[in-house]
């Protein structure tokens, strides 16, 4: 808009749009957006500063078209500040802020016991898979586990863990030289394997 060379400038607007104050977020790079908008300057003029507990993360971008913008931020466990200036030619400024608590989500853990790297068997004999699972915040037994074969493929094998996390189970494999892979997803999706 054209500018009244005379008129008070009115100062910016800026509002955190992706995240509610108080957002409970899983820990990691987390993309933060906002809008910013000016009564008297064209959203390409105004400059947008995102920080961290303080300290500047993103510093003056410029919002697109839309007054949109955004920053990407590395967030570990713990309560955060998460700030957003944006500041139009003339110095007037406006801030928003919001407050997030990110939670860590551990992988799950998997040892594979048996069978070992490098053992012999014949083709017709019983093999033990054996191994240990556990994850910081499911239960064994609330595990998915999964066991393949290089050559085999899936192997039908028991895929219960016990309440101590311990997996065992018996099964047959093709003549060959396999490579043995046990799989662990947790119930957010996260995965671990082990192999022999």
């Amino acid at each position: 808009p054209e500018k009244d060379p005379n008129a008070e400038n009115l100062p910016p607007e800026g509002e955190i749009t992706s995240h509610l104050d108080g957002a409970l977020i899983e820990e990691g790079q987390i993309r933060f957006v906002g809008s910013v908008s000016d009564r008297d300057n064209n959203t390409g003029t105004l400059l947008v500063s995102w920080a961290l507990n303080g300290q500047d993360i993103c510093s003056e971008l410029s919002p697109d078209e839309n007054g949109v913008t955004s920053c990407d931020i590395d967030l570990n466990e713990g309560v955060h500040s998460i700030s957003m200036l944006v500041i139009d030619p003339e110095g007037a400024s406006d801030k928003a802020d919001i407050q997030v608590e990110v939670f860590f989500v551990g992988l799950p853990s998997v040892s594979l016991i048996s069978p070992e790297d490098g053992s012999v068997y014949y083709s017709n004999q019983e093999v033990i898979f054996s191994a240990s699972v556990s994850d910081p915040e499911d239960d064994a037994q609330d595990l998915e586990i999964s066991w393949t074969s290089s050559i085999d493929g899936d192997l039908d094998i028991d895929d219960q863990a016990s309440t101590e996390g311990e997996v065992f189970g018996v099964g047959t494999l093709s003549e060959g030289t396999h490579q043995i892979e046990i799989l662990v997803t947790d119930t957010q999706g996260n995965e671990s394997s082990d192999a022999s």
